[in-house]
């Protein structure tokens, strides 16, 4: 279809400069495959229209809500009100209809069309109610819309933390990138979208029945498999976009793949690893692991050992060849949804309800540090860096990145407006994919959170100050006083020590003569500063 009939016979009738300004050939188009009297979509314009859908059910919702709160005095207005429900009842449910449609006639390929051309198609007449007097049937264009082709979703940078945002209109469940750096895969509702990370496009959506989850690619970047509740694990061929296999009785909640491609590792909601051949596409074992669900699985750099997490708390290393159990890591009190494992095969990371991120010391067999700071459940753990960081997501709406070793926050990055589900880290270690229940996707730029400067500790370090131009950090330690570094120099350069010195604060004077510390016991104490 060249152009969207409602747009065309809608603006055939406007003369003035302001209509031809917002029909313009960039727009959108559907190519919809005809079949005599009636209209198929391809996969990839499927999901843009019924994401397009969703949006508009939820205008609607949110007009409804709103409709009814108003007050029903006089009795004109309520007819008002009571007439617009009923026609966005009328509305909602045909566009629900569409949803779980597959053969379109020419009027609803039309309407789909108009859609995915329109970002409202209600008049607004204030901030907060959507008139919906112009309804699907007579639909007409008031705001310039938003493409969806694509070209720009992943394009728009926020100021304050220089990432990349995408607009998903479902939740996203999954993410992983090619270890090549050239794709990213994410998964939603009913679809799993391959996208170019250059040019910021979407390249192809591939179709299901119910929800894809979990998603991984090989580490040749050939094949993407995902599994989902329909009880089949799908594999398709990136370079043909073509479903190679499914693999059936599968309802894997984890996924993992050896690095020669050769074998597939499922972590199911049976509580069992199940290995499946990649060559053939059958399944070679299955390991009864005596746990619950296996909500998460990594395979070590060596390619000999499995690290599980599942529901009844077990964190658990297993024998890849053997197929047996090498020893239990962690029984935490928690069900662990996420785990990683150093390069080294040392540190054993892992994520729980319970929300501190626990590092586990394998060669010392203990805990080397227990990391507060998510307030709900950790969902993801991510190591990049050579394993120096960490990055972490979770039920509280952050995304976070840590120095493992130090035990440090390295920062919180701030930008979701639901639950963050998924993470996916670049092979280089530059950037991460985040996506989550508010239905975005955040590429976030890591090569800024780095330790700079390591400085050794004379004492439990309680409090620190920077200077005027952040070269000069006061730091106070609970045994020694205050310690004055030069960071360019990385070296101590004085000592201030009192035995009931408790500051408060610190501040320099403009021409760094002295430095002024405001102390708990109501005293300020001035040095002279010296190097």
């Amino acid at each position: 279809m060249e152009k969207c009939l409602y747009c065309n016979e809608q603006f055939e009738q406007e003369d003035d400069e302001e209509g031809e300004e917002y029909f313009e050939n960039d727009l959108f188009y559907f190519e919809p495959v005809k079949d005599n009297s009636h209209f198929y979509l391809r996969p990839k314009d499927r999901f843009i229209a019924n994401e397009g859908v969703k949006k508009r059910l939820r205008i609607l919702k949110h007009s409804q809500s709103y409709l009814e709160t108003l007050p029903k005095n006089p009795p004109e207005f309520e007819d008002f009100i009571i007439s617009n429900i009923n026609e966005i009842e009328k509305t909602y449910n045909e566009l629900l209809s569409l949803l779980s449609k597959k053969i379109y006639s020419n009027s609803e390929i039309s309407l789909l069309s108009h859609i995915c051309h329109s970002e409202l198609f209600f008049r607004r007449f204030d901030e907060t109610l959507i008139d919906p007097i112009d309804f699907i049937s007579e639909p007409f264009i008031f705001e310039r819309l938003s493409p969806k082709n694509s070209k720009a979703d992943l394009e728009s940078i926020s100021d304050n933390h220089n990432i990349y945002i995408n607009t998903h209109e479902s939740l996203v469940s999954g993410a992983c990138i090619t270890t090549d750096n050239q794709f990213l895969f994410t998964t939603g509702e009913y679809y799993m979208i391959m996208w170019d990370l250059s040019s910021k496009t979407i390249i192809h959506a591939f179709e299901y029945n119910v929800n894809p989850e979990p998603v991984i690619v090989t580490n040749d970047s050939s094949l993407v498999i995902s599994g989902s509740a329909d009880d089949f694990i799908r594999i398709w061929d990136i370079n043909t976009k073509d479903l190679i296999s499914e693999l059936e009785d599968s309802y894997p909640m984890s996924l993992g793949v050896t690095k020669n491609n050769k074998i597939l590792i499922e972590g199911s909601t049976s509580g069992n690893l199940i290995f499946w051949n990649l060559e053939t596409f059958t399944r070679d074992f299955e390991l009864v692991t005596n746990c619950s669900t296996i909500q998460s699985l990594v395979l070590s750099s060596d390619n000999k050992m499995i690290l599980t997490g599942s529901d009844c708390g077990n964190v658990k290393l297993w024998d890849l060849f053997n197929k047996q159990e090498i020893r239990l890591v962690e029984n935490q009190k928690y069900r662990v949804f996420a785990v990683a494992i150093t390069n080294d095969c040392r540190y054993v990371l892992s994520g729980s309800g319970e929300g501190p991120l626990r590092i586990f010391d394998l060669k010392e067999n203990r805990n080397s540090a227990i990391l507060e700071g998510h307030d709900g459940n950790i969902l993801s753990i991510k190591l990049y860096n050579d394993d120096k960081n960490a990055i972490t997501c979770g039920t509280d709406f952050a995304v976070k990145v840590w120095d493992i070793f130090n035990g440090l926050c390295l920062s919180v990055l701030i930008g979701h407006k639901g639950s963050v589900l998924s993470l996916a880290v670049s092979y280089d270690g530059k950037y991460c994919v985040s996506g989550g229940n508010d239905s975005v996707i955040f590429v976030w730029k890591l090569d800024c959170f780095k330790v700079e400067n390591e400085i050794f500790c004379y004492g439990k370090c309680k409090k620190g100050w920077l200077g005027r131009d952040n070269n000069i950090l006061y730091c106070y330690y609970s045994k020694y006083g205050i310690n004055v570094w030069d960071l360019e120099e990385s070296k101590k350069i004085m000592n201030v020590s009192k035995c009931k010195l408790r500051p408060y604060s610190v501040c320099e004077t403009e021409n760094r003569k002295y430095f002024v510390v405001a102390s708990k016991d109501h005293i300020f104490y001035t040095y002279r500063f010296r190097r």
